[in-house]
């Protein structure tokens, strides 16, 4: 599995998060965690290395981000995201993903 370091800006606020790509850099699809209340640090917190390792290992290009004033992240984390603004983060993460990766949004899914 290959990292690779990705930020994207949502409310005028750069949010920062990871691509877990498969070893050969060419996925065939792609999966976006969305997170619901709680800080994140995808980088310290290691909870989904297993999951992505078997997700990559099948060539599924994945990413997750941290929230607002978390992990490498600006801003301040707000416990009370309203559905509405966590989709429209999910949104803009997502577009990032699919540039980065040169997927189209199609072959994304959400989990």
């Amino acid at each position: 599995m290959k990292l690779d370091p990705f930020a994207f800006q949502h409310n005028n606020t750069v949010l920062c998060g990871v691509i877990c790509l498969p070893e050969d850099g060419r996925p065939v699809t792609g999966m976006v965690q969305t997170f619901g209340h709680g800080k994140t640090d995808v980088y310290e917190s290691k909870s989904n290395d297993r999951f992505f390792h078997t997700l990559t290992d099948h060539g599924i290009a994945c990413c997750a981000w941290d929230r607002a004033g978390c992990g490498l992240s600006e801003g301040t984390y707000n416990h009370n995201l309203s559905p509405k603004d966590s989709g429209l983060e999910a949104a803009a993460a997502t577009q990032e993903f699919s540039k980065r990766t040169g997927l189209p949004l199609s072959r994304i899914g959400f989990i």
